[in-house]
């Protein structure tokens, strides 16, 4: 049964509350909020948060404006703990349930607010506030969420807030608060930085791997201006590659009559990627289509109840969640939904039934490009590509001749090769072709280098739009396959410049003191080369100049200064270090891990205070590299932890953990490994015997057993010889005071610092 575009879209509106989510830069159309004492339609688009440049997610409830009825003022409320006790803040917030008073602490400020209160505390002083905070229930939520002006409670903190009304974004910035990291080596910047000639790839439209540059370095992104002014003859002559398009077709259903059936579960084949949806019944028929992002089918004279899905999103190549709703027509007929939100663009699906008609099958299917249009607009050359959404493209540089790529994954091109001179501001050449089975690859040769915009218009056409860089005096290249970023002074003597390895974010920051935007401009500089990310211009919170550079992986980088500039040069650890190691304190944030004296004592800060007094010995080893999953009370996901040890190629990893069972006798150290084959030097099991003999012989622990695990994620995801230290049981009285008492400290990490070095002693390294 086929209806109208129209028919479609009031359906969507009018679909139940039980399909609906929440994306934060969306408008809510279905939406209603509890507080007060009322219930309100929220009308305002959701507001997404951006910390530090990156998007944080608020879970079920997102950010929101509120408005105050006596100003008519809007205030951004957010979840307290989603947002201040997340990992890029990583703030402490306490909730008093019998005074409804939040306490949110960070470093040595701590912010009270109390539910519908306009008056907030900020170190023990009062302060107004123009809206308070409030208890928040989405409708189609069983419980409430606390809610505070984040703002207020931010500046508080000493962070910055900016707005950018465009994609209604609130982008907080922590910088003002991080200390920077010294102890970056200083030196001489030789030369003048120009690159030196790379060797040109004769086909850069046969598959590569874009991380694999070998042979095609970078050229120099600098922020010149571009050599042609606006409009070119491209203006009134684009240029535009089109061809037959066969779309896919979903598989044909013959309509039947029958009862209404329920769905009961929805399964993913991982092997031949396909989705079965069962149901108890006989399918009536189905109709499918794409809205905004999401695949959704509709099941006629079906419903559910309690319908489960078994999908492990995180390793789901095809939808970020799926959810069910209901619907019925004007004449009574029940239309069960399944909406699937898609993590990339481009997918068309087949769907069909088996003989029983109770089983639904959808599989994904590469969508045509329909056409590639190449123009200029009053902002400088653009790319249109009709048939794919914005998501799913993917961009980087390559070099001699200058030339910006952009693959779109999921899709073919049905014209095939196609090449063409241009004369527009920048480009000079455009080509595309089908670079592998699933991606259509287009290249854009360009004379200078421009800045780039990847826009979707619509839900089938995306804009590459070409621009005008709008920063100066920063340059990037890899003149003897070292990424090196320049930054040229040109300016009076500049003292006090700080550097900031945020290795666990992939960043790290040069801050200038003062405002020197009028120098290096501003903006984001996009190089994707598989190495440097993007390096981002822009002024912190306490005025001072902030050149931020995102790196793909894990980098260690070396500072060379003189009066031209500053050189930021990066290598692999490994170039480097004869010796790297990872630490990872376990649990943290709010994974307590184990507990003991009820709930008095929490692993997650036995385990760190263990890590930070073994960081202080381990610092005294200026040849032994070591990286920290985490430092602080956060809690980086197990897989985060096993990417870090990865990126890094650490030579083995060691998680720091503390015991308990239901049974108080049981006591000593236990040191967990994962087993496999006895390879040539160091395996788990050595490290483990190695790290169980030193750390018992230096500690009041007794030598409990090693012991073989093949179910724990750290051990199975890291690529090393990796074990997990289970220093005492917290359930035992007497290891207990010992994990509890600070003095014992220093002992413990004495211990476990003496096993690394034995390590080392035993195995070198070699490099």
């Amino acid at each position: 049964m086929r209806r109208s575009i129209i028919g479609l879209l009031i359906i969507i509106i009018m679909m139940s509350s039980q399909v609906v989510s929440i994306h934060a830069g969306d408008y809510a159309e279905n939406l209603f909020l509890e507080y007060d004492g009322e219930i309100y339609k929220y009308r305002n688009r959701l507001v997404t948060l951006s910390i530090d440049g990156t998007r944080l997610e608020t879970g079920d409830m997102p950010a929101v404006l509120i408005e105050d009825s006596e100003t008519a003022k809007s205030h951004t409320l957010v979840p307290v703990r989603e947002v201040f006790e997340s990992r890029a803040i990583g703030g402490q917030v306490k909730w008093d349930t019998k005074n409804q008073e939040i306490l949110v602490t960070y470093g040595e400020t701590t912010v009270e607010l109390k539910i519908d209160s306009n008056i907030a505390r900020v170190n023990g002083e009062d302060i107004p506030l123009d809206m308070p905070a409030k208890l928040i229930r989405d409708r189609n939520k069983d419980n409430a969420k606390t809610m505070i002006p984040l703002r207020f409670v931010s500046e508080n903190l000493g962070f910055n807030v900016d707005w950018d009304q465009e994609s209604y974004t609130a982008l907080i910035s922590t910088f003002a608060m991080k200390a920077p990291n010294d102890g970056v080596d200083d030196g001489q910047l030789d030369g003048d930085g120009v690159i030196e000639e790379g060797n040109k790839v004769e086909d850069d439209l046969t598959p590569s791997k874009p991380d694999d540059l070998d042979e095609e370095l970078v050229e120099r992104i600098d922020g010149n201006d571009a050599k042609r002014s606006l409009p070119t003859a491209l203006f009134d002559h684009p240029i535009v590659f089109e061809g037959d398009v066969e779309g896919e077709v979903s598989g044909d259903i013959v309509p039947e009559k029958h009862p209404l059936a329920y769905i009961k579960d929805v399964d993913f084949d991982m092997d031949d990627l396909f989705f079965t949806i069962n149901v108890d019944g006989r399918i009536t028929d189905i109709e499918d289509y794409m809205w905004d992002g999401k695949y959704i089918l509709e099941v006629e004279n079906a419903d559910f109840d309690r319908a489960s899905m078994n999908i492990d999103y995180q390793r789901n190549p095809i939808a970020d969640e799926i959810r069910m709703g209901r619907h019925t027509d004007e004449s009574g007929v029940v239309f069960g939904k399944i909406v699937f939100d898609l993590k990339e663009s481009g997918y068309q699906f087949t769907v069909s039934l088996n003989d029983d008609r109770n089983q639904i099958f959808v599989k994904p299917m590469n969508s045509s490009v329909a056409n590639i249009t190449l123009g200029q607009n009053e902002s400088g050359d653009f790319v249109e590509i009709g048939g794919v959404n914005a998501r799913g493209v993917k961009a980087f540089r390559l070099s001699k001749p200058s030339r910006i790529v952009f693959d779109i994954p999921n899709t073919v091109t049905p014209f095939g090769y196609q090449e063409a001179d241009a004369s527009g501001q920048y480009v000079t050449n455009i080509r595309t072709s089908q670079f592998d089975a699933t991606t259509t690859r287009i290249v854009l040769e360009v004379d200078g280098q421009p800045d780039y915009e990847i826009i979707e218009l619509d839900g089938e056409t995306t804009r590459v739009q070409l621009k005008e860089p709008d920063y100066e005096h920063i340059a990037y290249d890899r003149t003897d396959d070292i990424p090196t970023v320049t930054i040229e002074k040109d300016i009076q003597e500049v003292n006090g410049v700080k550097y900031t390895d945020r290795y666990q974010d992939r960043e790290y920051i040069i801050t200038i003191p003062g405002d020197y935007r009028s120098h290096f401009g501003s903006g984001l500089v996009k190089i994707n080369d598989g190495i440097i990310d993007n390096i981002n211009v822009k002024l912190n919170a306490s005025g001072d100049t902030e050149v931020t550079i995102k790196t793909a992986t894990i980098y260690e980088f070396r500072v060379e200064e003189d009066e031209k500039g500053i050189a930021i040069k990066a290598y692999k650890p490994k170039e480097l270090y004869e010796k790297i190691i990872v630490i990872d304190a376990g649990h943290g944030g709010n994974d307590p891990g184990a507990l003991a004296a009820g709930g008095k004592y929490y692993e997650k800060d036995i385990n760190l205070g263990v890590t930070l007094e073994l960081k202080k010995l381990l610092d005294q080893h200026p040849d032994i590299k070591v990286y920290y999953t985490r430092t602080s009370d956060v809690r980086p996901s197990l897989e985060e932890r096993c990417i870090l040890a990865n990126e890094v190629e650490a030579d083995f990893f060691l998680s720091i953990h503390s015991n308990t069972f239901s049974q108080t006798s049981y006591r000593g150290t236990e040191t967990l490994y994962l087993p496999g084959k006895d390879t040539p030097g160091l395996n788990a099991f050595e490290l483990a015997d190695v790290v169980q003999r030193v750390f018992t012989a230096n500690t009041l622990f007794p030598n409990y057993k090693i012991k073989q695990r093949d179910n724990l994620y750290v051990l199975n995801g890291t690529n090393m010889p990796a074990v997990i230290l289970e220093m005492g049981y917290m359930s035992n009285p007497e290891d207990l005071k010992i994990l509890t008492d600070k003095s014992y400290y220093d002992e413990i990490a004495r211990g476990i610092e003496l096993s690394i070095l034995e390590t080392f002693r035993i195995y070198p390294t070699g490099r």
